[in-house]
């Protein structure tokens, strides 16, 4: 019986940059984040927060040599009961461990997973296990939805629904694909769909709630941002564009419709 309240929900999420002050700037400016430098011994590390409440990180590998091809990235982290079980369950049903279990004092422990697919994301388990964030909670400049880009949608969902117990909503696509919305319990956390084109790897991507996709787009733009995805509507739901950031990090940015009820 679970114990831990956030138990299958995604708690928290690290950029994990290969030249940190870049990244720091970019989105800083972009999305009015603060940064809280914490203790994690050798590797630098910064908290992201939005109005004094936080929500990721900022883990600096840049100085790190046995790091130097691993490319800048978002990952999230999913919260669960045991993180040694959660590791050992992932291999059993045909993922990797690409970092074994370890702890961060005082805060709790963690281990980076691969999907059968190839997609990335850590398992988390709170020292102080609490309550997941509200969808009302949410404030511009948080990660708000989460998306699996697959090469193979339905091993993806055979995994995560055996790993973390999520249930999910199929949504039909204009195109006549399907948009499985992955929940736990009755909470949307993201949804799993097939990639777009041949030689796209499997890869979570995280959307940040902003008030204005286009206006935002524009300046990420500006400011050195290439685009992957340009400003495109969801109908009856929001507007959305994807992007990757001057160190090469993938991200997307995300307008909830007026009335809607996602993020």
């Amino acid at each position: 019986m679970a114990t831990n309240p956030s138990a299958g929900h995604i708690v928290w999420y690290d950029l994990v940059s290969q030249d940190a002050e870049k990244s720091k700037s970019f989105y800083t400016e972009l999305l009015g984040l603060e940064t809280m430098p914490i203790d994690m011994g050798d590797t630098p590390y910064s908290m992201f927060a939005v109005a004094g409440d936080p929500f990721g990180g900022l883990v600096d590998i840049g100085a790190s040599p046995e790091m130097a091809q691993i490319p800048s990235h978002w990952m999230m982290y999913i919260e669960v009961e045991d993180v040694a079980a959660a590791a050992a369950r992932c291999t059993e049903l045909g993922g990797k461990v690409m970092k074994e279990p370890d702890e961060i004092p005082g805060y709790g422990r963690y281990a980076v997973l691969e999907d059968p697919t190839g997609a990335f994301f850590a398992v988390w388990t709170s020292a102080e296990p609490k309550e997941p964030r509200a969808p009302e909670a949410y404030k511009p400049g948080m990660v708000c939805w989460n998306e699996l880009m697959t090469t193979d949608v339905d091993a993806a969902r055979r995994f995560y629904q055996a790993l973390h117990g999520w249930n999910e909503d199929e949504m039909p696509m204009e195109e006549g694909s399907v948009y499985y919305v992955q929940k736990a319990g009755d909470r949307g956390l993201g949804g799993i769909m097939q990639v777009p084109m041949e030689g796209i790897p499997s890869h979570w991507c995280q959307y940040f709630l902003v008030p204005g996709v286009d206006e935002t787009n524009q300046r990420a733009l500006a400011m050195g941002a290439t685009q992957l995805k340009e400003p495109t509507d969801i109908p009856g739901t929001g507007r959305f564009s994807v992007l990757m950031d001057p160190t090469h990090a993938v991200f997307a940015l995300y307008e909830a419709a007026a009335g809607s009820q996602e993020c």
